[in-house]
């Protein structure tokens, strides 16, 4: 699958009539959805030795069990 995106160097913006917008500023926090796959791979490392499946230890996160 294509998404047919084109890259321009930041400075021909003004050449083809498309304003280019400069790069977003870097974060040096996480996003809370990192957060969360970092506490479950925690835990996982942690309790994955106690089952025979994998799923059983990830659904053992949530305790759906």
């Amino acid at each position: 699958m294509r998404d047919f995106a084109v890259w321009v160097p930041y400075g021909n913006g003004g050449k083809l009539e498309h304003k280019v917008l400069p790069p977003a500023p870097c974060s040096p926090e996480p996003n809370p959805i990192e957060k969360v796959w970092a506490n479950i791979k925690r835990y996982l490392r942690t309790v994955l030795s106690d089952y025979a499946r994998f799923d059983d230890a990830l659904l053992s996160y949530f305790d759906f069990n």
